[in-house]
């Protein structure tokens, strides 16, 4: 069983669009969320915290087309676990990623034009989506 979690924070570079051999798009990204806490009563900057994002097929070209970086996010998702053997020590190694369910344009600090991606079938869709 998964549960669902949401972070909010902003690009730490633009989103990289990659395809499968069997065709689905996925984009990959980081996202920073920057921290506050307090500490004697006063609100200080914590160190921030980053989260590696992908997202799949047309939510990832959307986000491709869509965002860069710097622009604040929201996303959902869920948290997956990727293991592999790595190829000069041997050693079993893991990385936590958030496959995203959505993404979204935080509106806090900027304003945003929606605009439907047209779908030429199932798996495209046509140019421009908004740009932030």
């Amino acid at each position: 069983m998964s549960t669902t979690l949401t972070v909010e924070g902003n690009l730490v570079a633009d989103p990289e669009l990659k395809f499968t051999p069997s065709g689905h798009a996925l984009a990959t990204f980081a996202v920073a969320v920057n921290n506050r806490e307090k500490k004697a009563g006063e609100w200080v900057d914590a160190p921030a915290t980053y989260h590696d994002i992908e997202a799949w097929k047309t939510l990832g070209e959307n986000v491709a087309t869509s965002l860069c970086k710097g622009n604040g996010v929201i996303v959902t998702g869920v948290i997956r676990t990727h293991t592999w053997e790595d190829k000069t020590t041997g050693q079993q190694r893991s990385r936590n990623t958030i496959t995203a369910y959505n993404v979204a344009a935080s509106l806090k600090y900027a304003t945003a034009a929606v605009h439907k991606a047209e779908r030429r079938s199932d798996n495209e869709i046509s140019e421009p989506a908004s740009q932030f």
